[in-house]
């Protein structure tokens, strides 16, 4: 038999309807079949992932390749994840002594970097484009609310835009308050959960519209919560935050009923009580600003703060997890 009658033979024995190319799907993803007894009818559907645990190192390197290492928000990624298992401890220690079943997720702001506008390195340095940015840190903060939520009854999330979310030209941001990437997220996070039974049920969100603060009751207490950067009379972040607050009470916001004012952007973590009231700053998720260890001297450590709102003391158990 000659070559070519061989090849004839076995192009004739293949189903030219049939695809022999394998399908290849997303990681924990892979098709199963559904069947329901009671309808006596089943379906093709995709097998959920097992854990919650996410595999950034395979994220990074699919932006960057086998070089992903070498990207520093990896290592605030790490550092994130590794607060997760800490936070649960705290609060299961604290649920053994103390009635809490409600849990609040605070954004401050500034998830996201604006790629450009801001400082002059800015588009040298940031290593994520806009599009990496938004997916990295949804995930991590979906990941951060299904890993919390368990422990408790119902949930809050309640985020604020800063000012490395808005949309700038020129070093100025062109287009409103609201447009800003960070109250985007949030925005992306209310609609993945409301679509989910579990959770549409017990975790409530708030979400600005074109505001750049937020007040309202958490377990009888007033909270306010803010970035900061709209904070700019004063020597430092303290007294800004201060004259900030007597100037809202004098055009009788509501933010003067605040018994907790709430904010970021300054990198470190702050606290302190006047007239029955706490006013509370926020560390950095990253290792902090090179610019002000740079100009001032100082390097502020990472860390996520979390505290209990509620009861006669209105506050109790401030800690930053690190």
């Amino acid at each position: 038999m000659s070559n070519l009658e061989e090849f004839a033979k076995t192009v004739k024995d293949r189903d030219p309807r049939t695809s022999k190319k394998k399908i290849v799907h997303p990681k924990g993803f892979e098709p199963s079949i559904s069947y329901s007894e009671k309808t006596k009818s089943g379906e093709i559907v995709s097998a959920p992932q097992p854990t919650n645990n996410v595999d950034w190192q395979e994220q990074l390197e699919s932006y960057f390749g086998v070089d992903a290492g070498n990207y520093r928000v990896l290592e605030s990624i790490e550092r994130f994840m590794s607060y997760i298992p800490k936070i649960k401890k705290q609060v299961k220690e604290l649920q053994k002594h103390e009635t809490i079943d409600q849990v609040l997720f605070a954004g401050l702001g500034d998830l996201v970097e604006g790629c450009s506008g801001h400082y002059a390195m800015q588009e040298f340095q940031t290593e994520l484009d806009d599009r990496q940015q938004q997916k990295v840190a949804r995930r991590m903060i979906y990941t951060l609310i299904k890993e919390i939520m368990p422990l408790f009854k119902r949930g809050l999330v309640a985020f604020c835009g800063g000012n490395h979310g808005e949309k700038r030209q020129n070093g100025k941001a062109y287009t409103t308050f609201g447009d800003n990437k960070d109250v985007m997220l949030a925005e992306e996070l209310q609609e993945i959960f409301k679509e989910a039974p579990a959770y549409k049920d017990i975790l409530d969100f708030i979400i600005p519209e074109n505001e750049l603060s937020l007040t309202f009751d958490v377990s009888g207490v007033v909270l306010s919560i803010l970035h900061g950067h709209q904070m700019r009379s004063g020597a430092n972040s303290q007294a800004k935050s201060r004259k900030w607050l007597s100037d809202q009470a004098f055009a009788r916001n509501s933010i003067a009923d605040s018994d907790i004012l709430l904010h970021g952007h300054y990198h470190y973590f702050l606290a302190y009580e006047s007239s029955d009231r706490l006013i509370i700053q926020a560390p950095t998720l990253d290792s902090g600003s090179e610019w002000f260890e740079n100009t001032k001297g100082d390097k502020s450590r990472a860390g996520m703060l979390t505290l209990v709102i509620g009861g006669e003391e209105k506050w109790d158990y401030i800690k930053v997890i690190r």
